[in-house]
C-alpha cells in the first residue's frame, strides 16, 4: 500500500487437527511490481535459504503432530547411559538405535493384536552445548507406557508421559522438539512412520 501499486495477495489455509492457520503473502506479476528493497538478490543466499528451510520444516512437523496425535497419545524422551552413548557425531548409530527400538515396540504391539505404531521422532545432540544424545518421540498411545519404556535398552533414565493439548493444541511441544539448531550434514530433521495424515 505504501508504494501505491495494486497487489494481489495469496491466501493459504492449513487445517491440522484442531489447528487452523492462514498464511497471506503478496504475489507479483513482474519485477516492476516488486518494491525496490525486494528486488535485489544477494549473491550468498545460503544462510537465508537455510533459515527458510528450517522454518518450513518446523511448521511441517508441528502440523503433522497436530493432525495425527491427541491427548490419548504419548510423548517420550529416550536417553543414553555412558555405556551406550553413540560415538560423537555418529547420527547413523543413533538412528539405528531408534529403528531397533521401533521394531521392539511393534513386536510388543503385534503380540497384543495391535497395528504398527504411528510416530514422529527427532534425534538431538550438540557437543558444543554439552547436550547428550537423546530422542524425542511422539507415538500413538495404544500400547501401555511401561511396555513402551521397557523396549528402550540404552538407558533407564527416560521420560514417558501423556500428551496434553493446550490453547495451541500440541504446537508448543512440537516446536520444542524441532527447535532450531545446527544439524550434522545430511541429517534429517525428523523421522516418522508411514501413513500419517
Amino acid at each position: 500500500f505504501q508504494h501505491r501499486k495494486k497487489a494481489v495477495y495469496a491466501l493459504k489455509e492449513i487445517t491440522a487437527g484442531d489447528q487452523f492457520e492462514i498464511e497471506i503473502y503478496p504475489q507479483f506479476r513482474s519485477m516492476d511490481e516488486v518494491p525496490a528493497e525486494g528486488r535485489s538478490i544477494k549473491r550468498d543466499n545460503s544462510k537465508a535459504q537455510k533459515n527458510l528451510n528450517d522454518k518450513n520444516a518446523r511448521k511441517y512437523v508441528e502440523r503433522l503432530i497436530n493432525e495425527n496425535f491427541s491427548d490419548r497419545d504419548i510423548w517420550i524422551t529416550l536417553t543414553y547411559d555412558d555405556e551406550h552413548l553413540p560415538p560423537e557425531g555418529d547420527i547413523d548409530t543413533a538412528i539405528k538405535n531408534m529403528q531397533k527400538y521401533i521394531r521392539r515396540v511393534n513386536y510388543q504391539r503385534k503380540k497384543r493384536g495391535l497395528t504398527n505404531a504411528k510416530y514422529v521422532y527427532v534425534t538431538e545432540y550438540n557437543p558444543d552445548a554439552e547436550i547428550r544424545w537423546h530422542h524425542h518421540l511422539v507415538m500413538d498411545g495404544l500400547l501401555d507406557m511401561d511396555t513402551v519404556e521397557s523396549c528402550w535398552k540404552q538407558s533407564s533414565r527416560n521420560e514417558v508421559r501423556r500428551l496434553e493439548k493446550d490453547e495451541n493444541g500440541l504446537s508448543g511441544m512440537a516446536n520444542y522438539i524441532v527447535k532450531e539448531r545446527e544439524r550434522i550434514r545430511s541429517e534429517k530433521r525428523w523421522n516418522s512412520s508411514q501413513g500419517l495424515r
